[in-house]
């Protein structure tokens, strides 16, 4: 092989790349909600946290955390500016 032959088959597959990005994103994800977390009251994290991650529906998770599902909504677009607002800082978003 020549030498652009091998570092073309040495690039990783489009299937490799998008992995990596998936995986990439979830490890900031994660970060950042270990930043936020401790910012927020345990409630409106689970709001959060039961309808943006766990997918629950908002009447469901108000009906759980005795709130109201305004309430829930609130909760989850705060939470969301602020997990947006870290990650921004980090990669640089702005």
């Amino acid at each position: 092989q020549t030498s652009v032959q091998q570092v073309l088959a040495d690039q990783p597959s489009e299937d490799e790349t998008l992995q990596w990005d998936r995986d990439h994103e979830q490890r900031l994800f994660e970060w950042a909600a270990e930043q936020v977390q401790p910012q927020c009251e345990p409630t409106t994290w689970q709001a959060f946290w039961q309808t943006a991650v766990e997918n629950k529906p908002a009447q469901e998770v108000a009906d759980d955390l005795g709130l109201s599902p305004g309430a829930v909504y609130i909760a989850k677009c705060r939470v969301l500016k602020r997990l947006k607002q870290t990650l921004a800082q980090v990669t640089g978003d702005h």
